[in-house]
């Protein structure tokens, strides 16, 4: 993503931006050899609230993709214990932010102008389109729609209708995970879609906060490629 202007809601992001900001704190973070300096950044983005979703994503890719180096400076624990200690995001909320980073504002195949227009939109529609992007099924046309969208659900149905143009919409399998209160299911609900057939195969419990759990969801999250709904 270009580091020369972007928008983020109504604040413009330059080279003394929050996001150049977050670079700054990353580098300092890595040549002291301690995760902290950048995780407490990322805390006051938290308190402060300032475009703290899409900087948190760069922070968490950026601080993910680093990690060995802080291995090697003699921290013991993993990555996502760390950022669960300081900042209190869980590990399936950590992989969310950090695949948005990764296949939307790290991926060469969408133009850094792009880039700068979808900066703009809130982060609950930002991460819609992480597997969208990574997949590279979303149009000039799509995303065009995409930027000019005026909430998630609009979003997740232009998503969702260009993905099934380029799949076999009969046949393929998806898999969600409902992990808000309030939804079509009660969170924790892991259900199977395939065309207009769906079925409902099982249930995470939500509520058990520990590390172990966390790693566990993510994983479980990561290999069977389910989404969040």
């Amino acid at each position: 993503m270009s580091d020369d202007v972007a928008i983020v809601g109504s604040i413009q992001l330059s080279s003394e931006s929050i996001i150049q900001n977050i670079d700054e704190a990353i580098n300092r973070s890595i040549a002291a050899g301690d995760p902290l300096i950048a995780l407490e950044y990322g805390r006051s983005l938290q308190v402060e609230g300032q475009v703290r979703g899409l900087a948190l994503a760069k922070m968490l890719y950026r601080m993910k993709k680093n990690w060995n180096i802080f291995v090697s400076a003699g921290v013991e624990d993993d990555f996502e214990t760390v950022v669960y200690s300081v900042n209190g995001y869980k590990a399936g909320t950590i992989d969310k932010y950090v695949r948005l980073w990764e296949n939307v504002f790290e991926n060469a195949s969408i133009e850094e102008g792009l880039k700068n227009r979808l900066a703009a939109l809130p982060i609950g529609q930002l991460l819609l389109l992480s597997a969208a992007a990574s997949d590279g099924d979303l149009t000039n046309a799509d995303w065009d729609k995409v930027i000019v969208a005026s909430s998630k659900e609009e979003v997740r149905d232009i998503v969702r209708e260009a993905r099934g143009e380029r799949t076999n919409s009969g046949t393929a399998v998806s898999l969600k995970l409902y992990d808000r209160d309030g939804s079509q299911y009660p969170r924790g609900t892991l259900v199977a879609y395939q065309g207009e057939d769906s079925v409902v195969v099982g249930y995470l419990t939500m509520d058990d906060l520990s590390p172990l759990f966390d790693k566990a969801k993510s994983r479980l999250i990561n290999g069977a490629g389910i989404q969040y709904a």
